[in-house]
């Protein structure tokens, strides 16, 4: 499923009326999104094209960047709390969109905290586990699947000749979550 696609779809599943949750048509849809990484990535900009393009034209959109590509830790996601807690006291949000790992789990640890009883559509979780889920009714979304064993023995199939396959990861969540993937 393309980033636009699942964007699409995330948002038709998050303005469906909640129980307890004003609709768009009420008073104007207001949407955060929160996006794990930093703005100029592609990954990041696909996914915003799809958020945009499953929203209605007068939703009212609030965008962060978590920027967790270049900084993660316990203590910088206590620092962003505080960041959003101020920026947004005062504000509703009729739904949430978080993109990828990083953001979907800020939102499992602060969501309560920060956004009481607002719908979460997460999307390109990778690793997902439906336990993820205890305790957060209100959080909905589709995850990422990647399948590196069996792209790599399609590779070899394709490449009988191959001595050795060389994998490189980073330290981010996703390059951890794949490297545990790999075994």
């Amino acid at each position: 499923m393309t980033a636009m696609r699942i964007g699409v779809f995330a948002i038709t599943i998050a303005l469906f009326p909640w129980p307890g949750v004003a609709t768009a048509r009420e008073h104007g849809t207001h949407v955060l999104v929160l996006n794990s990484y930093q703005a100029e990535l592609s990954w990041t900009q696909r996914m915003m094209d799809g958020v945009r393009e499953g929203l209605p034209s007068d939703a009212e959109l609030f965008v962060e960047y978590m920027d967790t590509k270049r900084f993660l830790s316990p203590q910088y996601f206590e620092v962003l709390h505080g960041v959003y807690a101020f920026k947004y006291a005062g504000e509703h949000f009729d739904v949430i969109v978080a993109t990828d790992d990083n953001a979907f789990q800020f939102l499992r640890t602060y969501h309560d905290s920060l956004f009481p009883g607002v719908p979460v559509v997460f999307c390109g979780v990778n690793n997902f586990d439906r336990s993820m889920l205890v305790g957060h009714p209100e959080f909905t979304g589709v995850q990422e699947r990647v399948y590196q064993n069996k792209t790599i023995d399609l590779a070899l199939r394709l490449h009988p000749e191959a001595k050795q396959v060389i994998v490189i990861t980073d330290a981010t969540t996703s390059g951890r979550v794949n490297r545990v993937l790999l075994g």
